[in-house]
């Protein structure tokens, strides 16, 4: 995949329509490779070969690229930016059982020690993992070996 998105044609495109979106040097990541990864025309690696809208009713649709709360009534901070729930403190017992690769948004200057407490989460997870030789018991590896994608992949 590192090999396709450095240095395919189409993959350099939409890096470049990206950014020029944000209007900034980098893009998002999640943003970046989901949409590599959710269009099979461009025969990326590991791209899904068939999209299934995100179902609440069957985690196998689900996207995991990116967690947001998009509602302001479940928002535990009571803070929003662009309609997007700013995590905060209280956030972190949901967010260490979510399944998502990244969360959209934190903010630099609204409890930076939530940020950091997510932070030394993972890198305890990390080394545990190193230290012990394998994940932690609540870590279930068959969530994501059971996704749509990755079960009919290019």
């Amino acid at each position: 995949m590192v090999q396709f998105t450095l240095t395919n044609p189409y993959s350099l495109e939409i890096l470049a329509a990206l950014r020029t979106e944000s209007n900034q040097s980098r893009c998002q990541d999640e943003m970046y490779f989901s949409t590599i990864n959710y269009n099979p025309h461009l025969k990326g690696p590991g791209g899904c070969l068939e999209i299934h809208r995100p179902n609440q009713s069957d985690l196998r649709s689900a996207f995991v690229a990116r967690y947001v709360d998009w509602s302001p009534a479940t928002c535990l901070s009571r803070r929003s930016q662009r309609s997007v729930c700013i995590m905060g403190v209280r956030d972190i017992p949901l967010l260490t059982k979510r399944f998502e690769f990244f969360v959209n948004k934190f903010v630099f200057d609204f409890e930076p020690l939530a940020y950091d407490c997510l932070e030394w989460w993972l890198f305890r997870k990390v080394r545990d993992e190193r230290e012990f030789g394998h994940t932690a018991n609540e870590f279930d590896p068959a969530f994501y070996s059971n996704l749509y994608c990755s079960t009919n992949h290019l």
